[in-house]
């Protein structure tokens, strides 16, 4: 018991007495945080998400037709020369259907 009283005693002690020094790394400077983004692709993607059955009546006969449905989605890509990152926006511009709802 008196061992482990005495080296915690000499832990602590020596716990105190270390001198820690911390120097700004380089990416700490407030100079390299911002990002310069500049666009460096940009374009718009039809992608078919769904198919759903529309239900019309013709010489009045109940008949169903298939409407398909496409998400136009546009990826904007970014990169920053300063620090060589990449970062990429989607958004959907619109939701279209094949046919007429009406």
């Amino acid at each position: 018991m008196l061992r482990f009283l005495v080296l915690t005693l000499i832990l602590l002690f020596s716990i105190n007495h270390i001198e820690t020094s911390a120097e700004p790394l380089e990416l700490d400077t407030p100079k390299n945080t911002i990002h310069e983004w500049k666009e460096i692709e940009n374009h718009v993607e039809k992608i078919h998400v769904d198919t759903h059955y529309i239900e019309y009546r013709r010489n009045f006969i109940k008949e169903t037709r298939p409407c398909k449905i496409y998400h136009h989605i546009r990826t904007i890509v970014y990169y920053c020369e300063i620090h060589g990152h990449t970062k990429v926006e989607t958004v959907l511009e619109k939701i279209e259907h094949s046919e007429d709802h009406s």
